[in-house]
């Protein structure tokens, strides 16, 4: 076939996933704690899903999730329902109109992240652009453990409302409210 003809987009109306499974192996990394989300090494079980206007082309992939489901054994992440509309491609990858429960928290309305490659994701924290836009979230500490274990020695819930940008060690933060405890607050 001709070049202009290898990328012929591959769409679906409607795309169901009912007890399925996805997991990633990376035996150069050292497995983290069983208590923390090994981003290195993760297995999802019992995911249920309803994916509407699905589009493969090329490098990009997107969709809108009505809603999803799963479960990470290892680490007890509970993903009890996420619903977005999802964009990956080579430098992007955006989650709009997001409402996530996972486990006791909640993360709402918008995730974007950018990068110049894929493999960027291998120093997240130095390499990977975020801009997000928080809407009444609200993040049990337990939850936060999960991925940071210090946050396993609080017993607190916090509300966020914020716009971020930046890098996850340079973030910018505009109309911050962060709420905690039984009447602290955090405005900036």
């Amino acid at each position: 076939p001709r070049v202009a003809d290898r990328n012929i987009p591959f769409t679906i109306d409607n795309a169901y996933i009912k007890n399925g499974f996805v997991s990633l192996e990376d035996n150069r990394k050292k497995r983290l704690p069983e208590n923390q989300f090994d981003y290195y090494n993760f297995r999802f079980d019992n995911i249920n899903s309803n994916f509407e206007n699905v589009l493969i082309l090329g490098d990009t992939v997107s969709f809108k999730a009505k809603s999803l489901n799963a479960q990470e054994n290892r680490s007890k992440l509970n993903i009890k329902e996420i619903k977005t509309d999802f964009l990956y491609c080579k430098t992007a990858m955006t989650l709009d109109n997001l409402s996530a429960y996972i486990n006791d928290s909640y993360i709402g309305n918008k995730l974007h992240l950018y990068y110049e490659k894929p493999s960027a994701f291998n120093d997240f924290f130095d390499k990977v652009n975020l801009n997000a836009n928080i809407k009444n979230s609200v993040f049990d500490a337990q939850d936060m453990g999960r991925f940071s274990s210090i946050m396993y020695n609080y017993k607190e819930r916090y509300t966020l409302n914020a716009t971020m940008s930046g890098k996850y060690v340079d973030l910018t933060f505009k109309d911050f409210d962060l709420r905690f405890g039984k009447s602290s607050v955090l405005k900036g």
